[in-house]
């Protein structure tokens, strides 16, 4: 990876740093080994079910590296992973990969702002899908977090 590039890749980090995204303590070694960056972040969730309310903090990954098809352009590519898990239900697994749809180009290791959408804009679509998942796992386990409900009302009378 070229070094200007690396800056800007570099320079998304702080910023998603400023939205509360921790980099795992060997994000170096994984940056010079493997290309890309480990985010970790605690995405806070709710949903509601009927008169259940769910609030739940889902430990998300992000694997974060700066692609490019052409050697000219370069977009932020990275691959989400999280566990979802209510308590008596099968717990899902997330591993996606997405892009934050902006370009970049060797010139742009001083557009600050360029590199602060991108950051913004990482960190929204990461939030969103997560509690998008998160919802939808709520919906297709309503029957069995019904019944989960239900069965602990009864033990506790």
């Amino acid at each position: 990876m070229n070094e200007k590039i690396q800056a800007i890749l570099l320079k998304i980090v702080i910023d998603l740093k400023k939205l509360r995204w921790n980099t795992s303590p060997d994000w170096e070694i994984t940056l010079k080994s493997e290309g890309h960056v480990p985010l970790i972040k605690q995405i806070v969730v709710t949903e509601s079910l009927g008169e259940l309310k769910f609030k739940d903090n889902i430990e998300t990954h992000v694997d974060l590296k700066i692609a490019s098809d052409d050697k000219i352009t370069y977009f932020p590519d990275y691959t989400i992973y999280a566990n979802i898990f209510v308590d008596g239900i099968p717990s899902r697994d997330i591993a996606y990969n997405m892009d934050a749809d902006v370009a970049f180009t060797e010139q742009d290791t001083r557009n600050e702002s360029k590199i602060s959408m991108a950051a913004n804009r990482i960190n929204r679509i990461v939030e969103d899908y997560i509690e998008h998942e998160y919802s939808d796992y709520i919906d297709q386990n309503e029957q069995l977090i019904k019944n989960n409900s239900e069965e602990n009302r009864n033990h506790r009378r």
